[in-house]
């Protein structure tokens, strides 16, 4: 089963994702700790990080870039999934190693699970 690990530190949107990608048949856990984020994704060894920009504590661009440098980039994909819009933002994130940059309010499930196949298939 594919594992798939949702950094987020709204647990309003990873409780709705979560939802969708268990439904779509994929092994989900949730990391709202980003102090530990990198630990538990190395640990975990997922095959898709989803990865929110907007965190309290670390910014998510600073967890792409250690989660790239601690992992092996081809075998954990990391998508950043967030509400900023920011194209210098997105820039940033897929010149740092993400696969994609999806907009939360711009994304429905199924586009979601679509963009997610795409990632797994590369």
């Amino acid at each position: 089963m594919t594992k798939v690990v949702i950094i987020d530190n709204s647990k309003d949107s990873c409780g709705i994702y979560t939802d969708t990608l268990k439904c779509a048949g994929y092994d989900v856990e949730y990391i709202n700790d980003e102090e530990r984020a990198v630990e538990r994704v190395c640990k975990i060894k997922p095959d898709l990080v989803l990865l929110d920009v907007l965190m309290p504590k670390i910014n998510g661009l600073h967890i792409l870039d250690m989660i790239t440098k601690d992992t092996n980039k081809e075998m954990v994909k990391v998508v950043m999934l967030t509400n900023v819009s920011d194209s210098a933002i997105r820039e940033k994130a897929l010149k740092a190693g993400a696969y994609d940059y999806l907009v939360k309010s711009e994304i429905n499930a199924s586009e979601l699970l679509h963009r997610i196949d795409k990632v797994l298939s590369r």
